[in-house]
């Protein structure tokens, strides 16, 4: 295509092969051929799949994008509680348990830090 060898990369073939090609043969065509010409090295990818702004594709992915973040999500969910109890309570510790400025050393809010201490019972010292 286009004078130039071309390859397409796993993930945009398996977006092309989830949309819809209402206009078919010449609608894929006419995508892969704008594809060809964005693209640098003459490697597709999907982001250079224009056919995606017309809402064809753009469905798939946004589908796509949101699964990508639940999981980030989700792992980050499981990585921080291990590690957060103990980071509030030396926050705690370092700043004499004055809750207000914990929370600026921790990056959030004192209501922030307030809900966490009480999801993880700890026992606010009074000095």
């Amino acid at each position: 295509m286009l004078g130039r060898r071309l390859k397409v990369k796993d993930n945009t073939l398996s977006v092309l092969m989830s949309c819809d090609f209402p206009g078919n043969v010449r609608e894929l065509f006419n995508c892969l051929t704008r594809a060809a010409i964005a693209s640098e090295r003459g490697v597709i990818k999907a982001h250079h799949l224009s056919c995606m702004g017309s809402g064809i594709c753009r469905s798939y992915l946004i589908r796509q994008a949101s699964v990508k973040v639940e999981k980030t999500k989700e792992e980050e969910r499981e990585r921080l509680p291990k590690d957060e109890k103990t980071r509030i309570l030396e926050a705690l510790e370092k700043v004499g348990y004055v809750q207000a400025k914990a929370a600026r050393l921790l990056g959030m809010t004192v209501r922030q830090l307030n809900y966490r201490i009480k999801k993880y019972g700890i026992d606010i010292k009074k000095i």
